[in-house]
């Protein structure tokens, strides 16, 4: 329920109790008014009153969009943007043509459909494809130890590989990922490269996970603007777009630039852990040449204003919606040699001096507002202010374009598989898509729901680190990132809010290269029960532990020590010095 729709029942509700007081002041109304009356008419009326009284007392209590609006759009630009579709693809030679090592640029187009059916994605980082292939993958574990065997094979006639990092998929059972992912962070004790009868140990070449910041840890949506706020992204993307930091990275060149391949063209990765890992099938991980993408397409729309509004609804088909408004610009009549030279600006470069620029009389600024009306649809707004800031009353009869960046709705339905048509970077390489391609939702800052104050959320932002440290506080950021309409993940975000027992905060001093520095040695305790498995906890803390840099400074460390909660053992220790994101002034 929505802000809109809470409003109006409680309108409606306080009516009706006005007319059951009407009832029995006046007996021979109780037939329509009386509680339990039945009277479709009155019923209407009632409902009316009650959707007039809800809107006026939304503007008396909607806290001034368009200042928190902008300060938002400043502060944090994708607290303002939903979340788009995403998915996971896989590139593969077709049929027996093996390719050369290549690089897909950023942005290379993938597609699924064809003609008016077609969607079409782009990849959110560049992919680095190298000559090889993941033929067999064993895991033989024991009581005291478990070892993971990967078998590589080059497709290149060669006896040697010039190694190169390896990306690798952890696969898309998540809970099995994340499983991994905590193996491969803790639990590893060895690196071993098997080739030609010969176990060599890597020792420089432990693998390590997205989420710890590596290259593959990429901003999956387009950069906009690059604040300290941008690490808040990393939480969204965490509930939101599954599986897109589940990757690990494997570099060898430190202790080995060439590889000399068996006979065969193969060689093993081996993985060597501490304790019994218990995985039932490993067949579907550790994939090779797979990467994010996203479906965001370039969109447009028209509107035609006059003087007799300041705001206007940006005309939306159904089946798109829209991510980020890029530009407004107007068209020039037919019967006109040139067009007047009115500019339409963001209302961020708004400025006190605007009125005294030449061209003031023809520069007017415009915000965008999102908002959800009673039936759960999403309204997109723009509203029009002069070169004074206030509400533009004198608006020129023309018709604007707005081109914006969007997505089309129908692009969350597509299953594993649909994605399956290469761009043109790809040539010589099939793909497909092996998640499910995410739902897309509105975002946290733009639902009208009950209890959420973009006042509070700003004020949020700029507490010191004495009061973000705390257990409170805490729950409260992560419950900013509870937005989704899909009600098992709601309770998935609520479960881990649920499982934060504690958070202490402790002073510390440490040395960075011979000079000392604060910090913050942050004591997280956990409930292990509010949590599918290990691995989710250890992604959670790991989340969390870099979430935290954005309430210290840039001369500031934090790190993070993470404690069960009913054993009291201590599960994992950050000892990683993780300096803040706030400049010092």
């Amino acid at each position: 329920m929505n802000k809109k729709e809470s409003l109006f029942l409680q309108e409606l509700q306080y009516i009706r109790q006005l007319a059951q007081e009407a009832a029995k002041k006046n007996p021979h109304l109780a037939n329509f008014l009386a509680e339990g009356a039945s009277d479709p008419d009155i019923e209407r009326v009632m409902q009316s009153f009650a959707l007039l009284f809800s809107r006026l007392r939304e503007k008396i209590e909607d806290e001034f969009p368009e200042l928190t609006s902008g300060m938002l759009a400043h502060i944090w630009p994708y607290a303002m943007c939903p979340v788009p579709p995403t998915s996971i693809v896989q590139f593969s030679p077709k049929g027996t043509h093996h390719l050369s090592a290549m690089t897909l640029p950023e942005g290379a187009p993938v597609f699924a459909g064809e003609g008016e059916e077609e969607v079409s994605f782009e990849t959110c980082c560049p992919l680095h494809i190298e000559p090889l292939a993941v033929i067999d993958r064993q895991l033989n574990a024991t009581p005291e130890y478990s070892e993971i065997t990967l078998t590589l094979q080059c497709s290149e006639n060669t006896s040697e590989w010039r190694s190169q990092p390896l990306h690798f998929f952890l696969g898309s059972d998540r809970l099995q990922a994340a499983e991994l992912a905590l193996w491969l962070d803790f639990n590893l004790c060895d690196v071993f490269l098997r080739t030609q009868d010969k176990t060599i140990t890597l020792d420089d070449s432990y693998p390590v996970p997205a989420l710890w910041g590596t290259a593959r840890q990429v901003a999956i949506l387009p950069v906009m603007k690059t604040s300290p706020y941008s690490i808040l992204q990393l939480m969204t993307e965490y509930y939101y777009l599954p599986h897109v930091h589940d990757f690990v990275v494997i570099d060898i060149k430190k202790d080995r630039r060439l590889v000399e391949l068996n006979a065969d063209r193969t060689f093993e990765l081996i993985f060597r852990f501490d304790g019994h890992l218990m995985l039932n099938d490993i067949s579907q991980t550790f994939l090779l040449d797979c990467v994010p993408v996203r479906h965001l397409e370039p969109m447009s729309a028209k509107i035609s204003v006059n003087s007799e509004a300041n705001h206007y609804q940006i005309p939306l088909d159904s089946t798109k919606q829209l991510f980020k408004l890029n530009h407004l610009y107007t068209s020039t009549e037919p019967e006109q040699e040139r067009g007047q030279p009115y500019r339409y600006l963001p209302i961020e470069k708004f400025s006190q001096t605007a009125r005294f620029l030449p061209d003031a009389e023809f520069l007017y600024y415009y915000q965008l507002r999102t908002e959800c009306d009673m039936s759960q649809r999403t309204l997109q707004h723009l509203h029009f202010f002069d070169c004074n800031g206030q509400p533009a009353d004198n608006l020129p009869p023309q018709t604007i374009f707005c081109q914006f960046t969007g997505y089309q709705t129908r692009a969350s339905n597509l299953g594993i598989g649909e994605i399956n048509l290469p761009g043109e970077y790809a040539s010589g390489l099939k793909v497909s898509n092996i998640t499910p391609v995410s739902s897309a939702c509105h975002s946290t800052m733009t639902e009208d729901q009950i209890g959420r104050s973009a006042w509070s959320i700003i004020s949020f932002f700029s507490v010191s680190p004495w009061i973000a440290f705390q257990t409170h506080s805490l729950k409260e950021l992560i419950k900013l990132f509870d937005f989704s309409p899909d009600q098992s993940l709601s309770k998935r975000i609520q479960e881990h809010i649920d499982g934060i027992v504690q958070l202490d905060n402790i002073p510390i001093d440490r040395l960075d290269k011979g000079v000392p520095v604060r910090g913050h040695q942050l004591v997280l305790t956990l409930n292990p029960d509010c949590y599918a498995n290990q691995g989710e906890m250890h992604q959670f803390s790991l989340v969390v532990s870099r979430l935290m840099r954005l309430f210290i400074s840039m001369r500031t460390f934090v790190m993070m020590k993470v404690i069960d909660g009913q054993t009291g053992k201590v599960l994992w220790n950050f000892q990683h010095m993780m300096f803040g994101l706030r400049p010092d002034m």
